[in-house]
């Protein structure tokens, strides 16, 4: 309780001095409203943005610009917010006058901005562009595949959560590739260190697992195509004829071997889920999915030709089922083989 009323009372001081800095996004917001034409009238709020014309004050002075802009911004913007706008100086520019706004709280100055005023002193501005300056140069944008080790049988793995539809998605776009290039590149499939999903989703990475284990990567990828379909896993285990016995002798002699708990550690929200935990700490793996091609972690489109392309990439002399056009559609995500839209997000 005493932590609480202690960070409730840092928040509470925090306030005041936050209050100069809300005048000044007060402040902002009045530049929007002026490029529309907002006329300087403190007696009534600002106008709906129109575009119509303002009527101009011929020949305003100094001092009466500095008036009418103090009261429009304490009366309009800063009004009860316990800070005062002085302007502290005016100069007259080729096309506008410039003027230093000094922010005032308790009588002391804690911010200043400079704001714009048009000649005839009916429009003002709170920022000014010099639309003479050289535009930047964009930034190049780093090619994923730049710099990437190439060997003569590329190694591609993929870590999943076999119940994050975007671990599916990927694995989903995977697929055709793995196919296309079992004989010509080493292909996995492995696992996050830990589990969102629940007990349904340690017992299925286990499931995959052990299939592989027991009967072989084609086999694994004829399930794989079986599960993403509907992630009806009895009906595949059925349909692919494969032992069941056999499967769940695999998952528990795994699960006893490597300590695998459906309980979260203390102080963890989820379980740990340990088969491929060395590899995790190799390469930092954070999230499903995560793609990581001869040891480099990358970021590709989820689509079977994007898929293709880097891992050919990786080749040093690709072979010939590199000149195969896979499709560019982006896998949907979770179960089902539509295609869906791009997307980078991880469990």
């Amino acid at each position: 309780m005493d932590e609480h009323q202690a960070e409730h009372s840092k928040k509470c001081s925090g306030w005041r001095e936050f209050l100069p800095h809300f005048a000044f996004v007060a402040l902002i917001f009045l530049g929007v409203g002026a490029l529309a034409g907002t006329a300087l009238n403190p007696s009534k709020p600002a106008p709906t943005i129109t575009p119509t014309t303002i009527p101009t004050q011929a020949g305003v002075s100094e001092a009466e610009l500095k008036t009418t802009v103090e009261e429009y911004v304490n009366s309009l913007l800063l009004a009860g917010s316990g800070v005062e706008g002085v302007i502290s100086s005016i100069k007259k520019g080729e096309n506008a006058y410039e003027m230093e706004l000094n922010l005032l709280q308790d009588g002391s100055v804690v911010d200043s901005v400079v704001v714009y005023a048009s000649f005839d002193g009916s429009t003002l501005y709170t920022a000014a562009f010099d639309l003479t300056e050289p535009l930047p140069s964009p930034t190049p944008t780093e090619d994923p595949l730049a710099n990437l080790e190439k060997t003569e049988t590329p190694v591609a793995e993929v870590f999943v959560m076999s119940y994050c539809p975007y671990g599916t998605q990927f694995e989903k776009a995977l697929l055709p590739v793995w196919d296309l290039l079992a004989e010509k590149a080493d292909i996995s499939v492995k696992f996050v260190d830990y589990a969102m999903h629940g007990e349904t989703e340690i017992m299925e990475n286990s499931r995959q697992y052990c299939v592989e284990q027991e009967f072989g990567e084609e086999k694994l990828r004829e399930y794989l195509w079986c599960f993403l379909e509907d992630g009806d896993s009895p009906r595949c285990v059925s349909e692919l004829d494969l032992d069941e016995g056999a499967i769940d002798s695999c998952i528990n002699e795994t699960h006893e071997q490597l300590n695998v708990s459906f309980e979260p550690p203390a102080g963890s929200y989820y379980p740990l889920y340990p088969v491929h935990a060395l590899e995790n700490e190799e390469y930092g793996i954070g999230g499903s999915p995560t793609f990581v091609l001869n040891g480099k972690v990358l970021s590709v489109s989820r689509s079977p030709e994007a898929i293709k392309e880097a891992i050919c990439a990786a080749f040093i002399d690709p072979p010939e089922e590199c000149q195969q056009t896979l499709s560019s559609t982006p896998a949907s995500t979770m179960f089902g083989f539509e295609g869906g839209s791009d997307s980078g997000d991880q469990c």
